[in-house]
């Protein structure tokens, strides 16, 4: 695994996330709209996608259905917010929850 999509519109955490993973050897390319994510996935497969639930014109819910449609990719979902239960509800597969803190903090 080496190839990530970030969809993520906060640039503080665009810019931790791709530094460190860059660090780690691996390719990262970002998306900051739902819209940007779907152009790119649907030229692209990528090993694992990090999404973020709330994007300027909607929600990573819509991201993962549609990348569903055609293939089991891993997904990390990224939420500052308690909305847990959506997410076991919403039918994922696999859900657990995890803080998420950068290291040396």
């Amino acid at each position: 695994m080496n190839s990530i999509l970030l969809v993520e519109d906060d640039l503080s955490l665009i810019d931790g996330l791709e530094f460190s993973l860059r660090k780690h050897g691996f390719h990262i390319d970002i998306a900051r709209t739902v819209n940007e994510a779907l152009a790119i996935v649907q030229s692209k497969k990528h090993d694992l996608l990090i999404l973020d639930l709330t994007l300027p014109d909607g929600r990573g819910f819509e991201i993962c259905k549609r990348v569903r449609e055609s293939w089991a990719v891993p997904i990390i979902f990224l939420n500052r917010r308690r909305k847990y239960r959506q997410m076991e509800n919403a039918g994922r597969g696999e859900y657990q929850r995890h803080n998420m803190c950068p290291r040396g903090t």
